[in-house]
């Protein structure tokens, strides 16, 4: 959820909204050789919006707002390669591309130039380009039912989106611990995660991009070795930096997820 902003309009432009965000993951994996799969990412997103402010020309205020979005986020389709493995030890790796279903906003400085009094959408359900994604995942026993987990992920754009904006790179990196039973498994990954900033063709920045945030997430998961195993997981932001329009504090992240292998 993130919250209004004090900002002065010539810091960042762009719609900043108050809302929740419901996000449906579905995932699938297809396995094609014994150490090489297809992984397929197809985000389903609904947002209810309560308050609007627009920053730039004739923007700045603040305006309740009851109004809800719904549609498919961008999907990430990607190869991926075990590149290492022992008794002890493994190590993935994998690169794909987005493809960007979700939309972006529109620009509020061309739709003033146009004389267009239509309402801006707060939010956008994606990025708007097709970006690359770079990813790598290692696992380390320590002892049984102790490991060591890491991870890294990267996406960069390939191009602008449909309405001229520039989207900035994302990276983040975590290593945490990992204890598992026959049934129960937990983890404790703190995360850094950071995103430079979207900007418009004028190269202003766009409202509510760019920051950097210690990230730590904790999971548990039920049933661990069920056909059907449940993992919940909790991820708390803690703000380190942000670029100017961009809220506060992130959003905290409640996950659900339900995985069954055929």
């Amino acid at each position: 959820m993130a919250s209004e902003l004090d900002l002065e309009p010539q810091d960042a432009r762009g719609p900043l909204a108050d809302l929740t965000l419901v996000e449906l993951d579905l995932r699938a994996t297809l396995a094609i050789l014994p150490r090489m799969a297809v992984d397929l990412l197809v985000p389903l997103k609904l947002g209810v919006v309560r308050a609007v402010r627009v920053l730039g020309p004739g923007g700045g205020e603040t305006s309740p707002a009851r109004s809800s979005v719904a549609g498919f986020g961008d999907s990430e389709l990607s190869l991926r390669l075990r590149a290492a493995q022992d008794m002890s030890f493994t190590l993935d790796v994998r690169v794909g591309l987005t493809i960007p279903w979700g939309g972006s906003v529109r620009d509020p400085a061309e739709l003033q130039a146009k004389g267009l009094t239509e309402e801006v959408l707060p939010f956008a359900l994606g990025r708007g380009a097709t970006e690359v994604v770079l990813g790598v995942q290692a696992r380390r026993l320590l002892s049984p039912g102790v490991a060591l987990v890491g991870f890294g992920y990267a996406r960069t754009p390939l191009t602008r989106t449909a309405l001229g904006v520039h989207n900035g790179g994302r990276v983040s990196g975590g290593l945490g611990v990992e204890l598992a039973s026959e049934q129960l498994r937990a983890g404790l990954i703190p995360a850094l995660y950071h995103e430079g900033p979207d900007r418009w063709l004028d190269g202003v920045i766009v409202a509510g991009t760019g920051r950097t945030d210690l990230a730590i997430t904790g999971s548990l998961t039920l049933f661990a070795s069920a056909p059907w195993p449940l993992e919940l997981s909790l991820t708390l932001p803690l703000t380190l930096a942000v670029s100017a329009g961009a809220p506060h504090s992130g959003a905290a992240t409640l996950a659900v997820v339900l995985s069954h292998a055929f």
